[in-house]
């Protein structure tokens, strides 16, 4: 089972970081295509006092880009998602939908909300949230119906001419989980763009170079008279190509949906992958309650190896599914073969049939080595529990008394005991260096003031890179991204040099502040640094990427900071490595 952990843990980084440049360096390395990746934004779900909103004022048809702000949504679901190797999260992700219908029937894409616990949407400048029902959804076609509390509501009308290269059309949407309203100018550059993805199979595709971001998925692609042209669901962000399923494919489909009938569906909301030695499967992040695979007894964190016999995902993609389901009716008894993660079991049975059993019995992912660690005995993916051996974890002190220890490990902790203010100290694992990494660390405090945590990749004789959140004290709620460089030390000089230049610090809801526990990961790759609070990724005020150029490779660790009011007892429960 080490072999499943470890590729699918680098699946469930894909998908939480979007569109991370993967990949090992190969001796002669050969171009492939770019696979689109779809724009869900994880983010924290804004607090707001009060559950209820005003009307919307100014309904009728949208007839000009100026009023089709009224009728685009931020929608916030959240809901728990299953994370190959990181287990059950309470999440909450961001997309965009839009109205087609003073009713508030409104249209967004399946991978926003299926699985969602509860779906809320947001108007342009209105901070009070709508509760929204989701009534139904098609994961082969990406789509999804919901249903708006209130009515009244301004609408879209749909574009009815041919879908000409050259047209000028404009994206409209909440990118980045951020409130407010965006909107791009751009063309039709590519009248059929059926380029394969890994979590839906749409027939009927345009590309076009209006931008899009993560958070612009299920938003319009319009004309300059507000009709809508298709629906944006996926990128390829390095090469400036943005993908939108047509109204054409769109309007037969979202008929089915209105009327409470799911289309192409088990009700899963997953992503095939391909490992280089050929394994392949659907990795399910969560089950749609009271859908024929819930009642079939899948679960979020299984992986759908089987239907009907044939093996999926066998090119990385849906298209095994989807095909099976297209020749199918809604109601066709259909056998599946289950690999349930946790537990390594091999189950069958079949949707709209007999239930899942157990064909073959496993066991749990190997945690790793012998003699009681639960380390992962690999430098791809690491693991660590603090039981049993932990001598390849060194500690060194960047701010106070270097002759002391600060931190100590074993009996399923790494306890940061900080006595004085102004005191930082540092653990790293010095088994594995890295260049391209990703890092991340569940820890509380225990006591104390003032503080700060941290991950760190790339650490050696020149320096590290940081990324540091505050739980407790003047700082609360922020999180900080660092170069710590050792020549500026030796010359007396802040060794600390801020990679968002001119920002101290950026304020997130993200983070549980107090004596909660948090989950604080980093992604170093190439020369750009992302950040996630909880599972969720921070972005810098301005949304540039934060880059780094100076540090190429090193070990990663954690590091634990009291400021200026004192003593600070902090624990960490887990640090976990993964190279892509």
């Amino acid at each position: 089972m080490k072999r499943i952990l470890y590729l699918m843990v680098l699946i469930v980084f894909v998908s939480v970081a979007c569109s991370l440049p993967f990949g090992k360096d190969k001796e002669t390395p050969t171009p492939e295509p770019e696979m689109p990746t779809p724009m869900t934004e994880p983010t924290a779900a804004p607090v707001e006092e009060e559950p209820t909103a005003e009307p919307v004022s100014g309904g009728g048809a949208v007839s000009n880009l100026r009023d089709a702000e009224k009728a685009v949504v931020r929608i916030v679901t959240q809901g728990a998602y299953e994370f190959a190797g990181y287990g059950s999260y309470e999440q909450s992700f961001t997309g965009t939908g839009f109205i087609i219908d003073p009713s508030g029937i409104a249209v967004t894409n399946n991978h926003v909300v299926t699985g969602a616990a509860l779906v809320e949407v947001y108007f342009s400048g209105d901070p009070k949230p709508r509760q929204a029902r989701l009534l139904g959804h098609s994961e082969c076609s990406d789509l999804a119906i919901i249903d708006i509390d209130g009515d009244g509501f301004p609408y879209f009308d749909w574009f009815t001419n041919d879908i000409d290269l050259g047209l000028e059309v404009y994206s409209l949407g909440y990118p980045l989980g951020d409130p407010e309203y965006s909107q791009h100018q751009g063309n039709i550059s590519k009248k059929n763009a059926n380029t394969p993805t890994n979590w839906a199979d749409v027939s009927n595709v345009v590309e076009h170079d209006a931008l899009i971001n993560p958070g612009s998925s299920g938003g319009p692609l319009v004309t300059s008279d507000g009709q809508v042209v298709g629906i944006n669901y996926a990128s390829i962000g390095s090469a400036n190509q943005y993908y939108a399923i047509t109204y054409k494919e769109a309007l037969p489909i979202l008929d089915k949906l209105k009327a409470d009938q799911d289309f192409l569906s088990i009700g899963i909301n997953g992503e095939a992958f391909l490992t280089d030695d050929g394994f392949s499967g659907i990795w399910i992040y969560s089950v749609a309650s009271g859908s024929p695979a819930d009642i079939t007894g899948i679960k979020a964190g299984d992986i759908l190896l089987e239907m009907e016999g044939i093996s999926l995902a066998k090119q990385g993609t849906m298209s095994e599914y989807c095909g099976i389901l297209r020749g199918k009716a809604e109601t066709a008894v259909m056998g599946v073969k289950i690999l349930r993660y946790k537990t390594g079991e091999i189950l069958e049975g079949q949707i709209n049939g007999r239930k899942l059993e157990v064909t073959a019995a496993g066991s749990a992912p190997d945690p790793g080595s012998s003699g009681g660690s639960t380390s992962q005995a690999s430098g791809d993916y690491y693991t660590e529990e603090f039981n049993g051996d932990v001598t390849p974890w060194k500690t060194w002190v960047a701010a106070g008394d270097a002759n002391k220890k600060f931190a100590t490990a074993g009996a399923g902790v790494l306890r940061f005991e900080l006595p004085s203010s102004e005191t930082y100290a540092y653990v790293h694992n010095t088994d594995f260096v890295y260049s391209d990494v990703y890092v991340e660390a569940e820890y509380k405090t225990i006591s104390g003031g003032r503080n700060g945590f941290a991950v760190i990749c790339r650490a050696s004789d020149q320096g590290w890179i940081e990324a540091r959140i505050s739980t407790r004290g003047q700082y609360t709620g922020s999180f900080e991204l660092y170069r710590y460089d050792y020549n500026l030390k030796s010359r007396g000089q802040n060794p600390y040099v801020q990679l968002v230049p001119g920002i101290d610090r950026v304020y997130t809801n993200a983070i549980k502040t107090g004596f909660n526990t948090n989950t604080l990961g980093m992604s170093c790759v190439g020369n750009e640094i992302r950040l996630f609070i909880n599972g969720m990724e921070q972005f810098t005020p301005n949304k540039k990427a934060i880059i780094d150029n100076v540090l190429t490779s090193g070990t990663t660790g954690v590091g634990g900071m009291s400021f200026s009011d004192g003593s600070v007892i902090m624990e960490v429960e887990r640090v976990q490595t993964v190279q892509p």
